[in-house]
């Protein structure tokens, strides 16, 4: 299992849960990149079971989620201001 999991869809407006199915991870770095590869935020891990990232302030497109030691591959999501809904 991959010690962290987006909850939901990887489409996202407002906030971004992570879900962390390891207790080996508190104190470690999550290290979030836009589509360039431009580092734009580091979040220290803490003791708790979901991580909440605010993506309001995020241009729409495509980002990833990197932990510092990259003992995952990087998780993918996509912000975006669409409201999906059907008829």
């Amino acid at each position: 299992k991959m010690p962290l999991t987006i909850i939901g869809s990887n489409v996202v407006n407002g906030i971004l849960r992570l879900q962390n199915n390891s207790t080996n991870l508190t104190g470690k770095k999550l290290n979030l990149f836009n589509g360039l590869g431009q580092k734009l935020k580091t979040i220290t891990i803490e003791n708790s079971l979901y991580i909440d990232i605010e993506t309001n302030n995020l241009a729409y497109g495509i980002y990833y989620c990197i932990l510092g030691d990259q003992s995952q591959r990087p998780l993918k999501f996509i912000v975006s201001r669409w409201k999906w809904s059907l008829p």
